[in-house]
């Protein structure tokens, strides 16, 4: 169902301040990429760029050395 503004804005009612949450916004792509990294037992894991096939490309740390890291769609973490 819709009406014009016009028509409609008479039924607008604001909201009392303990009717309103504020709730936090869900982590983009990048974030749920470097978080599924760090759940793989990498550190320092940055430099996250898609690549057009939508794998997740970076630099990372395991166990103690700097290494290339990708993320595939099913969400496979592995070493380059």
């Amino acid at each position: 169902m819709s009406a014009p503004w016009e028509d409609a804005k008479h039924l607008q009612r604001p909201l009392s301040d303990d009717m309103i949450v504020v709730v936090e916004k869900p982590a983009g792509p990048e974030a749920q990429a470097k978080s599924r990294m760090e759940e793989g037992g990498y550190t320092a894991v940055g430099a996250l760029k898609k690549d057009d096939q939508g794998i997740w490309r970076g630099k990372a740390t395991k166990d103690g050395k700097e290494v290339s890291v990708s993320l595939d769609y099913q969400g496979n973490v592995v070493a380059n």
